[in-house]
């Protein structure tokens, strides 16, 4: 059975737009193929709050935190393959994390 498909318009920076273009002729996909992959693994895998380990340190629990969401697939710290991703803190400015394996980090903008 098909799934219905929606219209959703985004804005994104040009060089964010170049790459996704780059990277789907390179796959030989669509950039919509690539965008509906990318969001729904994000769906799957989403978090909201800041990543910090449990009081035993085996897996992580999220933070509270306005504007901020990490991205994981089971929680556990250390685990392999890596449990935070990466996440998007917008609590003080535009940032996408990458270091909060083992915890809250001090992000840096990228």
């Amino acid at each position: 059975m098909a799934k219905s498909m929606v219209r959703l318009e985004v804005r994104l920076e040009s060089d964010v737009v170049k790459s996704l273009k780059r990277l789907s002729a390179s796959a030989g996909v669509s950039v919509n193929q690539v965008m509906q992959g990318v969001c729904r693994w994000a769906a799957d895998h989403a978090h909201v709050g800041v990543p910090v380990p449990d009081d035993g340190g085996e897996e992580f629990v999220s933070k509270p935190m306005p504007g901020v969401i990490w991205f994981g697939r089971d929680g556990r710290v250390g685990g392999s393959p890596p449990s935070v991703f990466f996440g998007l803190d917008f609590s003080s400015g535009r940032a996408v994390r990458d270091d909060w394996e083992g915890g809250a980090g001090d992000g840096q903008d990228q």
